[in-house]
This record gives structure tokens, C-alpha cells and sequence, in this order.
């Protein structure tokens, strides 16, 4: 059996506010190579497990199973806009959210688990996002920046988290697609 692209993430359903502010800054970004990735798929990912075994996948759900099962849901804003790489080559615009405590307690919580089945955190510190697009070429950097900057500090949507969801990624030429492995549901709050 051939292994799965795996991840662990908060889904996101997009709502109009959220794909507004996606349409326009597509519309204004044309001009540069930018691969963006439908809102159908949006999602805030906790964890990359990368290529995996079904073996693996077996004990990654236990592990997270047992990480969320005290785990409270609750809520975010998504209200800010970035990129990551430097401002003269740009890599991946994204959604950031407002008061990123309890994304943040959640991660840990998981990475407590999974790490005694050999999985640990990324290099780096975590950064709770949404990926909007990949940046391949980008001629004019002060148009750019100037674009993301006119999203930041506004409420862009609000989210509710009762779930997160382990995912398979299956890349495609037209864009990945995400089949549901198995979902955590959180504790009502």
C-alpha cells in the first residue's frame, strides 16, 4: 500500500467576508505568478506529518485521540494578512488570526502526544495561519506588500473550532485535494 500525504488541521468553511478579501487581493495580484489555493479547502494546520504509512496513521489518530480528548473548543478571528519569506522574495501570503493562545495551547497539547510515537515540533516557532497562495514571481514588491497591508487589523472572519480534522493531501496539477481521514471533535464549550 502506497504511503499518505498526512496533516492535522483546524478546517475553515469561508465565509463571504473571507473570500472578498481572497477574490480582491487575487484580482489584485494578477499580474505576478501566484498559485492560490481555493477557499473550498481552507484550513489552519496544526501539523505536517508529511508521507505516511497506514501503520502510522493508525497510531497518529490514537495519539492525537487521546491529546484532545479534554480539549475544549472554541473561537478565533481571522484578521490579518502577511507573508512569509523576506520582503524582497516573498513565499506564501496568509491569513492571521487575532489572540492565537488557545490555537497555540491546542498545538502543544497534540505535540505532547504524537511526540512519544516519534513525531516532534517543526523547526521554528509555530505560527497559527491560513495559506492563501504560493508566491512564485513577484515584479513589483511595493505593490505586493502594499496590497497585504490594506487586510491587516480588520475582522475578517470569525471562526468556531468544535473539530480538527487529520486530512490526506492528494497534490494534483490543478491543486491539492483533501480527503478526511478521521475528525477529533472538541468538548462543547
Amino acid at each position: 500500500m502506497e504511503d499518505k500525504r498526512v496533516f492535522l488541521a483546524i478546517p475553515i468553511t469561508p465565509s463571504e467576508g473571507y473570500v472578498a478579501v481572497y477574490e480582491r487581493l487575487k484580482h489584485r495580484l494578477r499580474m505576478d505568478m501566484i498559485s492560490w489555493i481555493e477557499p473550498g479547502i481552507a484550513h489552519l494546520t496544526l501539523k505536517f506529518f508529511g508521507k505516511t504509512s497506514d501503520a502510522r496513521i493508525e497510531s497518529i489518530i490514537k495519539s492525537i485521540r487521546k491529546g484532545v480528548s479534554e480539549q475544549q473548543g472554541f473561537d478565533f478571528v481571522i484578521d490579518k494578512m502577511g507573508a512569509f519569506g523576506s520582503s524582497h522574495s516573498p513565499k506564501v501570503i496568509w491569513f492571521g488570526v487575532e489572540h492565537p493562545e488557545k490555537i497555540n495551547e491546542l498545538h502543544q497539547q497534540i505535540m505532547k502526544h504524537i511526540r512519544g510515537i516519534g513525531y516532534f515540533p517543526d523547526p521554528g516557532n509555530f505560527v497559527p495561519h491560513i495559506t492563501l497562495a504560493r508566491v512564485k514571481k513577484c515584479d513589483d514588491k511595493q505593490w505586493f506588500w502594499k496590497s497585504l497591508e490594506e487586510h491587516q487589523n480588520k475582522d475578517i472572519q470569525p471562526v468556531s473550532v468544535d473539530k480538527i480534522v487529520l486530512y490526506e493531501s492528494i497534490l494534483q496539477p490543478k491543486g491539492a485535494i483533501h480527503h478526511v481521514i478521521e475528525e477529533f471533535p472538541l468538548k462543547s464549550y
